[in-house]
């Protein structure tokens, strides 16, 4: 059960907040992050999206769910209101783009983490055209500059060590970025020198608190 502390009342809705109604019932008037994803909500192990958000909640955070956008407005974008700390954003389980074309990139007809196998509820490379809309719903809001973070999160929120850190490190730094944050497996396996400055970490949390946000 979930419960209102402001009124006391039980909430019986157990998923997280996909609308303002679902906030109004747990009394929250604001979130801290939002999850933007090209899945549908299914709140199981099994997508990225319940992973991440569930694991934010346990560290106290109040988390809701923008599932399936329309991309060609900012109103869905918008419907939950602008979180206190940040939009999170991914293209779902499946990139976008092997999601819609075949190795010989023959458009596929059907999307299997959308409702009903039907395609169409996603856009070709999903993340980008979010946080484009995002960035356009919202343009008063600074997007920070100089940090970057790279990781893979696993089951119980642990940030797990990724391919060609290397590379994108060079990349990083071809870019502009002071500061990067990786997980802490790939930090001891490294053998060159960069001009970054490079933080480890071990789970989703800690590097919540290296970007300094609690």
């Amino acid at each position: 059960m979930i419960f209102n502390l402001e009124s006391g009342e039980t909430v019986n809705n157990k998923f997280l907040p996909i609308s303002r109604a679902d906030m109004e019932e747990r009394g929250w008037d604001e979130l801290d992050f939002i999850v933007v994803t090209a899945d549908a909500y299914v709140d199981h192990h099994s997508f990225g999206t319940a992973i991440i958000s569930r694991v934010l909640e346990k560290e106290g955070y109040k988390v809701g769910i923008i599932a399936q956008p329309n991309w060609k407005s900012t109103e869905d974008f918008m419907k939950l209101g602008k979180p206190r700390l940040g939009f999170l954003v991914n293209a779902g389980n499946m990139d976008s783009m092997v999601n819609h074309y075949s190795v010989s990139k023959r458009a596929r007809d059907k999307d299997l983490y959308s409702p009903g196998g039907k395609m169409g509820y996603r856009p070709d490379r999903a993340t980008i055209v979010y946080c484009n809309k995002i960035r356009e719903a919202y343009k008063n809001i600074p997007i920070p500059q100089s940090t970057v973070v790279m990781g893979e999160v696993g089951l119980t929120g642990e940030v797990r060590r990724i391919n060609l850190i290397e590379k994108r490190l060079k990349e990083a730094e071809k870019l502009g970025f002071k500061t990067c944050i990786i997980p802490e497996n790939n930090k001891k396996s490294l053998k060159d020198e960069y001009k970054l400055d490079i933080i480890g970490v071990k789970n989703i949390g800690e590097a919540l608190r290296k970007l300094g946000i609690k």
